[in-house]
C-alpha cells in the first residue's frame, strides 16, 4: 500500500491485516494538544493520531509514513505508524466547496468562503460562525 486510496478501498473483512503500508505525504496540519495531524498524499486527506509519532511535525514538512495494516473488528486501521521528515513541500490547493456542503467534508482539505459572523478563541482554536447565500 502506498497511498490513501489503496487504504480506503480495502475490504472490511481483515484480509490486509498484517500488509505494509508506506506513503509520501505533506503534513496539512498538526496539532499534539487535539491529538489531530491531517496529511495528504496528493490525491486524499487522512487523519492520523499524533500520539502514535515519535516527534512534533510541522505544517509543510514532506514526510514518508510508515506502519502495518490492522484489522479492529470493522475495518482496517493503521497501526505502529511512524513518520520520517524527509524535507517541505508546499501545501496542496484546497477543494473549493460551498458553505453548503460543509458538513459533509470532515477530514478533507477544503476552502470555503462566507462572511464571519462570529468567531470564538475561548476553547484555545478559532470557531468561525460564518455565512453564505442565506446559509449559516
Amino acid at each position: 500500500m502506498t497511498n490513501f486510496e489503496q487504504f480506503f478501498g480495502l475490504p472490511k473483512t481483515g484480509a490486509a491485516a498484517g500488509r505494509p503500508f508506506l506513503c509520501d505525504c505533506v503534513v496539512l496540519s498538526y496539532d499534539a494538544g487535539w491529538n489531530q495531524l491531517f496529511v495528504s498524499d496528493g490525491n486524499n486527506t487522512c487523519y492520523l493520531p499524533t500520539q502514535t509519532f515519535h516527534s512534533p511535525l510541522r505544517q509543510g514538512d514532506y514526510v514518508k509514513i510508515t506502519g502495518v495494516i490492522a484489522f479492529d473488528g470493522t475495518g482496517s486501521v493503521l497501526s505502529n505508524l511512524d513518520a520520517v521528515v524527509l524535507g517541505k513541500r508546499p501545501l496542496p490547493s484546497p477543494r473549493h466547496i460551498e458553505l453548503t456542503q460543509l458538513a459533509g467534508t470532515a477530514g478533507e482539505w477544503i476552502e470555503v468562503e462566507g462572511e464571519v459572523h462570529g468567531a470564538d478563541t475561548n476553547g484555545g482554536r478559532l470557531e468561525l460562525a460564518l455565512h453564505q447565500s442565506g446559509q449559516n
